[in-house]
């Protein structure tokens, strides 16, 4: 019965309903994760990405070198790198862990060009597959992660 209410609905409306309803998941899944401060760190990711959500492409097809990125404003980055990476990223990067971006898919912004990166170890990748498999299409991976980032000159935030 629902289903076919939601089948009547124009597209632009289902996606404002599925973004929402990711948006709530998250928000109740980051008060889930606050509400346990105790819990140990590995308790507090969310799940990992699974091998059936990955999109069947090859990495390298939507892999952008550093040098492409630099000066454009129209992209949002995505620092992927695990919860306990340090040193520094990107300025005014998304920092989603890749243990957490299973919930935090609905922090993404829609209909903006993503690009995920790592610290040069092959998570973005496995990011992007997952978030092309989710729909989002407008997602790429930084060719060398934050590495190749530094060595092309683009500026950097932290230590």
């Amino acid at each position: 019965m629902m289903i076919g209410k939601l089948a009547r609905l124009p597209l632009r409306m289902v996606k404002k309903v599925a973004r929402r309803i990711q948006a709530d998941d998250a928000r109740r899944n980051a008060e889930a994760l606050s509400n346990a401060p105790d819990a140990p760190r590995a308790a507090r990711r969310g799940p990992a990405i699974p091998e059936h959500e990955l999109a069947d492409l090859d990495p390298a097809e939507i892999t952008l070198p550093a040098t492409q990125l630099m000066g454009d404003d129209a992209v949002c980055f995505v620092d992927v790198r695990p919860a306990d990476a340090g040193g520094p990223g990107l300025p005014d990067a998304m920092r989603i862990p890749v243990e957490e971006l299973v919930i935090r898919l609905a922090e993404l912004p829609a209909g903006q060009r993503v690009v995920v990166f790592d610290g040069g170890d092959g998570v973005a990748e496995r990011a992007a597959l997952f978030l092309r498999n989710r729909g989002l299409v407008q997602v790429f991976v930084m060719g060398g992660g934050l590495p190749a980032w530094q060595r092309a000159g683009g500026p950097v935030d932290g230590a």
